[in-house]
């Protein structure tokens, strides 16, 4: 899939900051609650600290995780410049 074609289709980005079990406990999370989840992989560097963005294709399901977890919205511009 396409990077244009995987923001279309999972347009709801939130980032969390990086840690040993983010990646384990976040996805558990969403695994529980039946969220719209998918993660990205990459990380970005924003505010001096590194961080996992979890990508989502329902708005309401990102906004729960976004409050659950502690996450922030981020704009996949933001960070896919940085990868190219």
């Amino acid at each position: 899939m396409s990077e244009q074609s995987a923001s279309e289709v999972w347009p709801y980005q939130v980032a969390l900051p990086d840690s040993d079990s983010c990646m384990i406990e976040a996805s558990a999370f969403c695994h529980h609650n039946d969220l719209s989840l998918r993660v990205y992989g990459p990380s970005v560097i924003y505010e001096g600290r590194r961080w996992i963005v979890f990508c989502f294709s329902d708005y309401a399901d990102a906004e729960y995780f976004r409050i659950e977890r502690g996450g922030r919205w981020i704009h996949s511009h933001l960070w896919r410049s940085a990868d190219a």
